[in-house]
């Protein structure tokens, strides 16, 4: 049985996604299974800094299946996926309009518990189903707002390191956070007069109650509460509605994937802001802070769901983050001219034929998206 050093073959390991061959000691204890996730590139620089090995036939296997893989470039079909994702989107939505059901936290639990999975397998296609809104097909506007807000929160959760029990909370109080004004959240979106004084009255009250309805629908987990509750709470004493200063962490993560996926999204008095725009700008604003660094570097400046326009003159989607934050995997939907693709087709934009030159708000990009045909591989 032959061995390499890990550090020999460290560039086929992409972070956060299942691990292409095991990882042994150097005395040839297996350390991490084939699969295995490592979530950070200071995990794999001590990993090889401490002389890890892997066997040759897994690496030449796994060389094998990437050629055959580079063989067809064209984006492949999720449709799975994709059909798995909305399934789980409707239900979801079904039991946020449930609350007072004395059943919704196990129904939640039933509902939430595959998106988890789905997010936990390929991050990056949750992105792009989170990010990328499918034109044509009406989803409401609070709803999509909340699944966008967990996905984010839950994995700026991943990157900070936090236990498996905090991400989870921390996802189910984004999804929740807003449960007792889903209507009203839709109806501002539409409105593009300012809020009336008793709308003004409603959104400074929905912290506390909604953590009141979830209450009555049997929620007993007090780190799951207290974020909702504490959501619109800053640190300054700034928030609301009690303006108090000693705000939970998984409170101000909330509020911080809420400010991001709020910038994102168009409302009808204005349009979203691109990804890389609003990185910066959160940056800018609050550059001390650790969880903005996470959520930057987990998202980067393009991530899955965005548009951009490359050197090659054609304009695509991110469908997955790539080796840094400049340079994804595009999935091409014009001709340099401008003419839609019938077939979407990838581009490395590591190279510089296809260098991301600047991102394009989804208004601007007149070319139909089929979400099926975009998920990133595995």
């Amino acid at each position: 049985m032959s061995f390499v050093a890990l550090s020999s073959v460290k560039h086929r390991v992409l972070i956060r996604q299942p691990l292409p061959f095991g990882v042994l000691a150097a005395d040839g204890q297996l350390l991490l299974s084939k699969g295995y996730l490592i979530e950070s590139d200071e995990q794999l620089a001590t990993l090889c800094s401490r002389g890890s090995l892997v066997m040759l036939e897994e690496v030449e296997a796994d060389a094998t299946a990437g050629a055959m893989a580079k063989a067809d470039r064209a984006i492949p079909r999720t449709a799975d996926r994709a059909a798995a994702w909305s399934n789980s989107t409707r239900r979801v939505g079904k039991v946020l309009a449930s609350t007072t059901d004395p059943a919704f936290q196990d129904a939640l639990d039933e509902a939430s518990t595959p998106m988890l999975d789905l997010i936990a397998r390929d991050p990056d296609f949750a992105i792009l189903q989170a990010l990328q809104e499918e034109r044509g097909v009406k989803v409401q506007y609070a709803l999509r707002h909340a699944m966008r807000t967990a996905i984010v929160a839950r994995l700026v959760a991943t990157r900070l390191g936090w236990d498996v029990a905090a991400t989870v909370s921390v996802f189910k109080a984004a999804l929740t956070m807003n449960v007792s004004m889903m209507e009203l959240q839709g109806e501002l979106a539409a409105s593009r007069v300012p809020p009336t004084a008793e709308q003004r009255r409603v959104i400074f009250e929905h912290p506390a109650r909604s953590r009141a309805l979830l209450e009555a629908g049997g929620v007993r987990d007090e780190d799951w509460l207290r974020a909702v509750e504490q959501h619109h709470e800053r640190p300054d004493g700034c928030g609301y509605p009690r303006g108090r200063s000693d705000v939970d962490e998984k409170a101000r993560l909330v509020r911080l994937a809420d400010l991001y996926c709020a910038k994102l999204g168009s409302r009808a008095a204005r349009q979203g802001i691109t990804p890389d725009r609003v990185g910066r700008e959160l940056f800018v604003r609050d550059s001390a802070n650790p969880m903005t660094h996470a959520l930057i570097k987990e998202f980067g400046l393009y991530p899955p769901g965005s548009f951009v326009r490359m050197a090659s003159g054609e304009t695509g989607v991110v469908v997955k983050r790539g080796p840094t934050m400049l340079t994804p995997l595009v999935a091409a939907l014009t001709w340099p001219s401008g003419e839609p693709r019938v077939k979407p087709q990838r581009r490395d934009t590591a190279q510089a034929a296809f260098k991301v030159l600047q991102s394009v708000v989804a208004e601007e990009v007149r070319v139909g998206v089929s979400l099926e045909h975009l998920g990133a591989e595995h």
